[in-house]
């Protein structure tokens, strides 16, 4: 071999206090995967204790929240089906008023009809009555509209201040019909 030297070391790496009390001691063996029984068996036990309580206390906790989040769920199905029914009612509340009052529309305006028909019948009765007095004094009467005849002579002026006197108009043929029914 040549002159160089060789130089070794061992590597030594910085341990917990708990861990190097558990550290396998010069000139004694153990089994892969076993611990020494004595130095572990209090501590992970208590661990492992502590956390079941802890899973049983989610576990429980879960189970709760699942229960009131359906019972929720349940009671809003419920308002809404209460809601559509109340909304369903108010309709038919609402279309009930809307009937009733156009009932009540209808009955009134068949009341006035009637209150008009017999105010018409009235009206020709009295127009009837009047045009008989009428015909006694120098009118005529063709349909609704009359006419008052003066049986002397006047002029324009004359004629025009006889109408106002009697509160009327002077002579105005508007129709063909009503010109053969005044020359009749």
């Amino acid at each position: 071999m040549s002159d160089q030297k060789v130089i070794y070391s061992t590597l030594r790496f910085l341990q917990s206090p708990s861990e190097s009390q558990n550290r396998i001691r010069p000139g004694r063996t153990q089994r892969p995967g076993k611990t020494d029984d004595k130095e572990f068996s209090v501590p992970w036990h208590l661990i492992a204790v502590i956390l079941g309580i802890l899973c049983l206390l989610l576990s429980v906790t879960v189970a709760v929240l699942g229960t009131k989040i359906f019972q929720y769920i349940q009671e809003n199905h419920q308002q809404r089906e209460k809601i559509r029914n109340l909304s369903q009612e108010y309709q038919i509340v609402q279309n009930d008023s809307y009937f009733k009052e156009q009932l009540l529309t209808n009955k009134i305006l068949e009341c006035n009809s009637r209150e008009n028909e017999s105010l018409q019948q009235k009206m020709k009765q009295d127009f009837i009555e009047r045009t008989c007095k009428l015909y006694e004094s120098d009118w005529s009467c063709c349909g609704i509209k009359c006419y008052y005849f003066i049986p002397e002579y006047k002029n324009w002026k004359g004629c025009k201040q006889t109408c106002q006197n009697l509160q009327a108009s002077l002579l105005k043929i508007e129709t063909k019909e009503e010109q053969v029914c005044l020359l009749s």
